[in-house]
């Protein structure tokens, strides 16, 4: 049986996401028998809003609807095609549909318990604008770290503890050195405590999701050129930002709670077979701002899993209180749990995954699907931005090169940038760009047929009203 231990990451920093389900939510965009809300429009923008280098703009709204729009067309054809009856499409839109149930889970039953008053804010603000150089002892029990904290107190030597705390390790002989710190790097309970202490003084242990951390700051870095000004202009940048940290603490005090009285068998022979090449998969380091995205795996990843584990997909991993969870499932809804927590390892990973099952179970049941409107708006969303990139994949599989063409190019840029390189150097780069520029076209010809004689009627008043006026 394995031991619990949970972290509640929202890997999505949605804005209005404590919000009220209710709303007026009008058609920016017709054609055919098909409609674009506004609220899909928003969960779309804002999601492009999040990249970097990109700015609200009347172009960047309209490109963005009808990126929609083109979604919506190739995704009806993908249906006639019948890709929506393929099975690995299934499994990736009931992982995303969970996802989406959890993050109305945390709206509706975390987001009301969330306090925040304005000298936390601007004490968080000035957080922000600072680093902490620090170094930290780790333990798995409160018991453990006050036995250590004690030895601490009456002198021991810090590198000396550390050696003991963390054997053979990095952090052993660095005397578990963290290096610079930003406040938003760490959870909510551990960043007020480091951010909060002086200089050189060893804290009492601070409870984390893991375990507890004694902490020692070793030196810190502050921007001096800080005013209200500064302050209003970020104020709900920073709101945002706490809100998410403070509503982890108690999604994660609030799912600790739930898994207290959960009945988890697991299947010691599935558990050994996905387990055995897990790790292999997964061999890249973890990045702070892959928390922001809203999957952690790559595609190559995801490939790698199917090709592994795709024969033993309906076999039974674990069954909490009579829910089954099979190999499919799992290996799907890894792409939503923190990709730190895939890469400590398999029983992380499934420690993650069998805590996401509770709580949408639980979401589930208390029908948010029904209760908030955008749970429809999301999926329906994820669908056809899956099926029409599903769509554009038969378009480009049907593109062919012929030697000819090749030749052709090759002696049309000869003197501009062939002059050095043979044909046979050149013949594979030359393949590669016809066949890019082949597909771009295709698939712009194929949306032009689409949209002819079709009538598309688009407000983008109602857009331009809203982001306005923000």
């Amino acid at each position: 049986m394995y031991l619990y231990k949970f972290k509640i990451v929202v890997l999505l920093i949605i804005p209005f996401i404590f919000g009220c389900s209710d709303r007026n939510d009008p058609v920016v965009a017709q054609f055919g028998n098909q409609k674009i809300s506004f609220e899909e429009f928003q969960t779309v923008y804002l999601d492009l809003l999040k990249k970097p280098h990109s700015m609200d703009s009347e172009q960047l709204r309209e490109s963005c609807l009808d990126e929609i729009i083109t979604w919506k067309l190739l995704a009806s054809e993908a249906i006639k095609s019948g890709l929506d009856d393929d099975k690995k499409y299934r499994y990736k839109c009931d992982a995303h549909n969970d996802k989406v149930l959890r993050e109305l889970h945390f709206q509706h039953q975390i987001g009301p318990q969330i306090q925040i008053d304005e000298y936390e804010l601007k004490e968080v603000y000035a957080f922000i604008t600072q680093q902490r150089y620090v170094k930290h002892l780790f333990f798995k029990s409160l018991e453990d770290a006050d036995i250590h904290y004690r030895r601490l107190t009456n002198g021991e030597e810090w590198n000396t503890v550390a050696r003991e705390v963390f054997p053979d390790t990095d952090l052993a002989m660095s005397g578990g050195d963290l290096g610079w710190i930003n406040w938003d790097q760490m959870e909510y309970d551990l960043a007020m405590a480091t951010f909060r202490q002086e200089i050189g003084v060893i804290s009492k242990p601070v409870a984390s999701s893991f375990g507890y951390h004694i902490i020692k700051v070793v030196d810190y870095k502050k921007n001096p050129l800080i005013s209200e000004d500064n302050y209003q202009s970020a104020r709900r940048k920073v709101r945002y930002m706490l809100e998410m940290k403070i509503g982890d603490k108690i999604a994660a005090e609030y799912i600790t709670s739930m898994m207290n009285d959960k009945h988890i068998e697991v299947r010691a022979d599935m558990i050994n077979l996905v387990a055995a090449r897990f790790q292999e998969v997964f061999n890249r380091k973890p990045k702070p701002y892959e928390l922001t995205q809203e999957t952690q795996l790559t595609s190559m990843e995801i490939r790698e899993l199917e090709n592994i584990y795709w024969a033993n997909r309906d076999n039974v991993l674990a069954i909490i209180d009579g829910d089954e969870l099979t190999v499919g499932e799992f290996i799907y809804n890894l792409n939503y749990i923190p990709y730190s927590a895939i890469a400590r390892g398999f029983k992380t990973a499934l420690d993650f995954v069998i805590r996401d099952r509770v709580l949408t179970k639980e979401a589930r049941k208390m029908r948010l699907d029904r209760l908030y409107p955008e749970y429809t708006d999301k999926t329906v969303l994820f669908q056809d931005k899956l099926l029409q990139a599903e769509y554009r994949k038969i378009l480009n599989q049907k593109i062919t090169v012929c030697d000819e063409e090749i030749h052709s190019r090759y002696q049309q840029d000869l003197n501009r940038l062939y002059k050095n390189i043979s044909f046979n150097n050149a013949k594979d780069d030359i393949k590669n760009m016809i066949l890019a520029e082949k597909r771009s076209n295709v698939v712009s010809e194929h949306i032009s047929a689409l949209k002819n004689g079709m009538q598309i009627k688009k407000d983008m008043q109602i857009i331009r009203d809203y982001y306005d006026n923000i």
